[in-house]
């Protein structure tokens, strides 16, 4: 379990990093403010990513690295978790420009929703 420790704990801040990047396109779609939400989901993307680098990598005087241990299940599943995030962020990126103000009819209109279910 210990070994596993570090891995699961990047790999649950980076989808708490991905979650916040769910909101802002929540908000961002609905016209609504996300400059208050940005530091902190750059900052969940960002810090556990550079620490999931620097244990695959460089490691410490403790803990030495993934790579230097050759440990490489933890590598293999260490880099396809910063590759899908990077990926992710590509996608939003992409994204972002064309769903601005994009929200779904029943977010709109409530009522849509079961008037049309009804006909």
């Amino acid at each position: 379990g210990l070994v596993l420790w570090p891995l699961f704990g990047a790999t649950n801040q980076l989808l708490a990093g991905l979650a916040f990047v769910v909101i802002i396109f929540y908000l961002w779609r609905r016209k609504r403010p996300v400059w208050f939400i940005g530091m902190p989901a750059a900052f969940m993307l960002a810090m556990p990513a550079w620490a999931m680098v620097l244990q695959i990598f460089v490691g410490n005087s403790e803990a030495p690295s993934w790579w230097s241990t050759h440990s490489w299940t933890l590598v293999g599943i260490g880099l396809a978790t910063l590759g899908l995030q990077a990926w992710t962020i590509v996608e939003a990126a992409l994204l972002f420009p064309k769903v601005r103000g994009l929200a779904e009819a029943s977010a709109i209109r409530p009522d849509s929703a079961t008037s049309a279910a009804v006909s």
